[in-house]
């Protein structure tokens, strides 16, 4: 048990080495993060502070990530790794870079692209949240979600990026898929049509 063990920073080493073995145990998850909590605030016995903790444990996450290749693996603890990495240590970029690396592995994760739009949306990374929500809907598996989806990356290509042609893509995409009954993607491509002079489509429009 960890009280029998020199100090909570040996106990941290104790567990991250058991993440090697056991990726998947859920206990053995908690205890390493509940220890890696406590080391962050522990002293040795000359009262000299202990080598972070939230740094001990990621270092283990990664090493477990390099040792097991199973997908469900490597999304449990990448999950956890990003975590950390935006949590506890304070490193956006990493987190993001983490949460794309699941992505390489296990597309279209449900969990990575809700982080990922939360990230890029918080941060005013407009680039890469188009990516994103294009996967968010292409992933999503309720038709109104993935309207609400299209509805955000229509706007964001039309004012943020200003891609004109994207915009459009998306609002067709709307207007003659799945929003048939809703007035808005109607007059975002009379709006984008008539910015581009785009009058032959702007009549297709108006005919439809």
């Amino acid at each position: 048990q960890e009280s029998q063990l020199y100090s909570a920073d040996g106990a941290l080493m104790v567990f991250g080495r058991a993440l090697q073995e056991f990726p998947s145990d859920d206990r053995c998850l908690d205890d390493a993060e509940r220890l890696a909590a406590t080391v962050d605030t522990a002293y040795d016995q000359e009262g000299n502070p202990l080598p972070n903790g939230w740094e001990q444990l990621a270092n283990s996450y990664a090493d477990a990530l390099s040792v097991h290749e199973a997908p469900e693996l490597q999304s449990l603890i990448g999950k956890r790794l990003a975590r950390v990495f935006e949590e506890e240590l304070q490193d956006l970029e990493k987190a993001t870079q983490t949460y794309q690396y699941v992505l390489s592995v296990v597309p279209l994760d449900m969990e990575c692209l809700e982080q990922l739009d939360r990230l890029h949306t918080e941060h005013q990374q407009p680039a890469e949240l188009a990516s994103i929500l294009e996967q968010r809907a292409q992933a999503a598996d309720d038709a109104y979600a993935q309207i609400e989806f299209y509805q955000r990356l229509g706007e964001l290509y039309e004012t943020a990026l200003q891609q004109v042609d994207d915009a459009i893509r998306v609002y067709r995409k709307l207007f003659d898929e799945l929003d048939k009954e809703s007035e808005d993607p109607g007059t975002a491509l009379e709006r984008l049509y008539l910015s581009k002079a785009g009058y032959n489509d702007l009549y297709a429009v108006y005919e439809t």
